[in-house]
């Protein structure tokens, strides 16, 4: 009530600055004993289980999931841009050091690019083919899916 009082000293609304402790109690005392009633919606809509403890939790038939159309092609061509690509190839220039996995993964995101959103000259940059000579060199079987996506790039 005090640090109230100091906050929001204009017209008095939690007491004067001077009040004396019995004046504060009675102050206190009324705030606390005011009926704020109860709102109606939730009196309407609670549910007692058998226990007669009130449901915390929501009916299922009550939440409403509004559906949207997806659409792959369209997310896909969100990445389909030189500021989100340069990444990419930067991470495969490093094939050797990569894990298969985070190779495969930008291989994947270069292929949905190319073939899904048929943007194959996106990837037409001298550092993507120059790791490309690199993947061709290589002789590790894990590499296999690196030289076929090279090749299919470059035959396009």
């Amino acid at each position: 009530l005090r640090a109230s009082r100091e906050v929001w000293p204009e017209n008095d609304s939690f007491g004067h600055t001077n009040m004396a402790a019995d004046e504060e109690f009675l102050a206190m005392r009324e705030i606390f004993m005011t009926d704020i009633g109860q709102p109606a919606e939730v009196a309407a809509n609670e549910d007692i289980n058998e226990g007669g403890s009130e449901d915390d939790e929501e009916d299922p038939r009550d939440i409403v999931v509004p559906e949207h159309s997806f659409k792959l092609i369209e997310f896909v061509g969100r990445f389909a841009c030189p500021r989100v690509l340069a990444p990419v190839c930067l991470l495969l220039e490093q094939f050797e050091m990569n894990s298969h996995h985070t190779n495969h993964c930008a291989v994947k995101i270069l292929h949905r690019v190319a073939w899904d959103c048929k943007m194959p000259a996106l990837l037409f940059q001298a550092t993507l083919f120059r790791t490309f000579q690199r993947v061709f060199q290589s002789t590790v079987p894990e590499h296999k899916e690196l030289v076929k996506f090279a090749v299919f790039i470059m035959r396009k």
